[in-house]
């Protein structure tokens, strides 16, 4: 910001400053000057007083009316001159309150020039990529005004919405220790929990360490029913290329906004899991195993789903490795009835 003019107010509060101190010295002076004029004054008046009351004493003796009359007006005069000065003292005093007060608007003032002048140079309170120019040179701009949006390439905030079965997971993971859904929930993020921000470029994954920090907003979103998170990634600049079927880069994309990425929160499970397929599970949680050339329907307990497979609780079913788990479709199947098993050339 061009400081022509601010730095002119400087210039002219730091003259009028000065200006004010000097005043304040030549007042100082002036109420020592009077001071002194103030006990000259005084003992005149004393020596005027006692010649006054000797001659009122000697009246009719030795001195007339008239001595005393004159010695009276001496004294009237001395005492007037007394009181003047001291008047004038105490308006001195009152006018040094004045400057000194004056002295503080203007010290105010000087302040605010000078933060006025520091404020003409503009500094960015983070580093990063200059998005939007709000302001070109030579513009009028007003105080407040917005001059340029920044994105803060420091570090990058990522958002992302977990399940309420995801949370519970994480909480539970947290704790150390299984607990009630509802209890979970209701507990906040005590401390940041380590996870990954996966971006996948040309069949190559590019991974950041983040940081899942703490909920957004005031609690579960009511269109998607989940909990939106946010993951902070302190050092965006430091990656690691995952395994990948492309190749491996040399450089990287940068992590930077409007990228869809993968957060991934490693956590411990409480109960033993089995991996099954995505269609291996029909509607109801419902399995097809076959054992002795025989159907049997088995409900099974989701632990957790993604778009290729899912885990379930083998804890709450009697479901063993060297099961087979159906994934055709099969017409009017029922629990029990026989089967046969042919093998794919």
């Amino acid at each position: 910001i061009d400081p022509t003019n601010y730095q002119l107010d400087l210039d002219r509060l730091e003259a009028q400053q000065s200006q004010t101190q000097e005043e304040i010295r030549s007042v100082e002076v002036d109420i020592l000057n009077t001071a002194e004029l103030i006990s000259l004054s005084d003992q005149e008046w004393r020596l005027q007083k006692k010649q006054y009351e000797r001659l009122q004493a000697l009246l009719g003796k030795a001195a007339s009316e008239s001595d005393v009359d004159a010695a009276a007006r001496q004294e009237l005069a001395a005492r007037n001159a007394l009181q003047t000065l001291k008047n004038s003292k105490r308006s001195q005093q009152q006018l040094l309150r004045q400057k000194e007060a004056s002295l503080k608007l203007v010290a105010a003032q000087l302040q605010q020039a000078r933060v006025n002048l520091k404020r003409c140079q503009v500094r960015a309170p983070v580093g990063g990529r200059v998005v939007d120019d709000l302001a070109e040179q030579g513009d009028f701009v007003r105080e407040g005004q917005e001059l340029v949006h920044i994105s803060d390439s420091s570090k990058i905030d990522v958002t992302c919405n977990l399940e309420v079965a995801e949370l519970s997971w994480i909480l539970q993971h947290v704790a150390g220790a299984a607990k009630v859904v509802e209890q979970a929930l209701s507990e906040p993020l005590a401390k940041p929990i380590p996870c990954e921000v996966a971006y996948s470029y040309q069949e190559t994954e590019v991974v950041w360490d983040g940081l899942l920090s703490r909920f957004e907003g005031t609690g579960m979103d009511r269109g998607t029913r989940t909990f939106p998170c946010r993951v902070t990634v302190n050092e965006p600049t430091n990656y690691r290329i995952g395994d990948s079927q492309g190749g491996r880069l040399l450089i990287a994309p940068p992590l930077s906004s409007g990228m869809f990425v993968t957060v991934r929160v490693p956590v411990s499970a409480t109960d033993t899991l089995m991996r099954l397929p995505v269609e291996a599970v029909r509607p109801g949680g419902v399995i097809w195993l076959v054992r002795d050339d025989t159907l049997h329907l088995r409900r099974v307990n989701v632990a957790h789903s993604t778009d290729e497979e899912i885990l379930v609780r083998a804890t709450d079913t009697d479901l063993q490795d060297t099961d087979q788990v159906i994934v055709s479709p099969l017409v009017a199947a029922k629990d029990g009835m026989r089967i046969r098993v042919e093998s794919g050339e």
